[in-house]
């Protein structure tokens, strides 16, 4: 994380006033010569770097290599310009102790440490090959509610993890969840970067240990922001608004610097998820609104609570099989009803039968269904009496309808995945011509879709500058769109 000042450790990540705070080391971020000292040299006799991966307010990471079983891993040193400050030295301990107590599939693994004669701390890291969340959000904007899910998971698991073992993070936050994708394809949640978090074994009693307030503002509780005492639920809130990022591609508050967002945080609620447009379940928007709640109290208790209730929705969104399967049995006693009238005695007894259907109380759907949404209008009732007023206004011949469709799930046509692209493309297109600086206001493109709803090509039929073009593609290329269930191509023209 880029903290900065030890005497205000906020970092700005997602602030638009970033720009104005963060050259707080009073160092160039791009100076080579730092990397050019450590290339080729070995750490303890077992790590060679190789060249320089990232680096932020605090540290630098290298990729390395193993020299004698030539495996390839990430080193983490404190920057060149912090080493004499002993506050560095002592985040850079407890980040490397905190991360190794952990052992979780979710946290990154810290597998040595070491220390050079002349006072350079060092740290070797499992090497992670993807992107951070960040990244991935910045390229996809809103996620889809199951993904976002099964990433938010990952992470509560990894915090129950660590909480178990008296360690606070203090700094949740997208560029903090690192990516990978396993071996089937499914991605990996790596958390990372424990530099500020607290450790109830050790830093409660640390004479040394800084006070003020720590982490991002961004994804500050309200009682972190105050500099009050914390305890698990301060996590609990910055998943929150994680989980706000994911789903609708925006933050629960912005501001035009750090304290007015964190002013929000203390005395504004949260945005209605349902105002986002996007497609999420009613129990998911009640589960986001508690961990954004300003009173620890009224949060989830514990990360393993938020865990047990995100993996209570893996059945939601089914909304749609339960309410048609459903209709369809009610469409099937309905029939059965009308043949029935019509074999015992014509037009009076058909006019008995439908005076029944009408007269026939509402239909009890399975407990499940009240909690769940569905695409379309199924997908808007998920509230507690959405799914009884689809029962009990559905006519003779929707029910007939959804007995025979029940078990056919709705086609992704291309129109649904241009609409789909366009909507999460939003104003990025945008932000991508004003960067290289094109005149143009409209740019047609060819894009082929996998059947998993992957992109996997972008293909412009006008020239474009270099930079315009590799802008567009970064943007376009790696995004998941709903599955069409066979490759798919697309032409459509993007506009701004």
């Amino acid at each position: 994380m880029d903290t900065g000042d030890p005497a205000l450790l906020l970092d700005t990540a997602d602030d638009p006033a970033a720009a104005e705070v963060r050259e707080t080391t009073g160092e160039p971020i791009n100076d080579a010569s730092d990397e050019a000292a450590l290339v080729g040299a070995v750490l303890g006799e077992r790590y060679q770097i190789v060249r320089r991966l990232g680096r932020g307010g605090m540290g630098e990471v290298y990729l390395a290599r193993h020299v004698r079983i030539d495996k390839p891993v990430a080193v983490k040193v404190v920057r060149p310009g912090r080493r004499g400050d002993p506050e560095a030295l002592r985040r850079f301990l407890r980040e490397a102790r905190a991360s190794s107590r952990i052992r979780h599939e979710n946290v990154v693994d810290i597998t040595d440490f070491g220390e050079r004669e002349d006072g350079l701390a060092y740290f070797v890291m499992e090497l992670l090959e993807g992107e951070d969340l960040a990244a991935l959000c910045e390229r996809e904007g809103p996620l889809a509610w199951r993904r976002a899910r099964a990433l938010a998971l990952q992470i509560v698991r990894a915090l129950a993890a660590a909480h178990a073992q008296g360690i606070i993070h203090r700094d949740m936050k997208p560029a903090n969840c690192f990516v990978v994708r396993r071996a089937d394809g499914s991605e990996q949640i790596k958390v990372l970067d424990f530099g500020i978090a607290k450790v109830a074994s050790g830093d409660a009693d640390d004479p040394h240990e800084t006070t003020g307030v720590l982490g991002t503002a961004a994804y500050m509780a309200p009682e972190q922001a105050i500099g009050r005492e914390l305890d698990a639920r301060a996590d609990l809130y910055a998943v929150g608004v994680l989980l706000y990022k994911m789903l609708t591609g925006q933050l629960p508050f912005s501001g035009a610097s750090s304290m007015a967002v964190i002013s929000k945080h203390l005395h504004v609620d949260a945005p209605d998820l349902r105002a986002s447009g996007e497609v999420i379940p009613a129990a998911l928007r009640r589960l986001v609104a508690q961990l954004l709640a300003k009173d620890p109290d009224e949060r989830p208790a514990s990360a393993a609570e938020v865990a047990a209730r995100l993996e209570g929705l893996e059945g939601a969104g089914g909304g749609r099989r339960l309410l048609l399967g459903a209709l369809g049995l009610v469409g099937a006693v309905a029939i059965g009803i009308v043949v029935a009238a019509r074999e015992e005695g014509g037009e009076p007894a058909r006019r008995r039968a439908h005076a029944a259907e009408r007269a026939a109380p509402p239909v009890a759907l399975p407990p499940e269904a009240a909690a769940t949404t569905t695409q379309a209008r199924a997908e808007d009732m998920s509230t507690e009496t959405g799914m009884e007023a689809a029962a009990t206004t559905a006519t003779t011949g929707e029910v007939e309808e959804a007995a025979t469709t029940a078990s056919r799930p709705r086609p992704v046509t291309p129109a649904i995945l241009e609409r789909t692209l366009v909507r999460r493309l939003g104003a990025r297109v945008k932000g991508c011509a004003d960067e290289a600086g094109a005149w143009i206001r409209a740019v047609p493109v060819r894009v082929e879709v996998a059947a998993n709803g992957r992109v996997v090509s972008a293909a412009f039929h006008e020239e474009l500058s270099p930079r315009f073009r590799g802008c567009l593609e970064r943007l376009i290329v790696g995004r998941t769109l709903p599955a069409p269930g066979q490759r798919t191509s697309l032409s459509l023209t993007l506009r701004w």
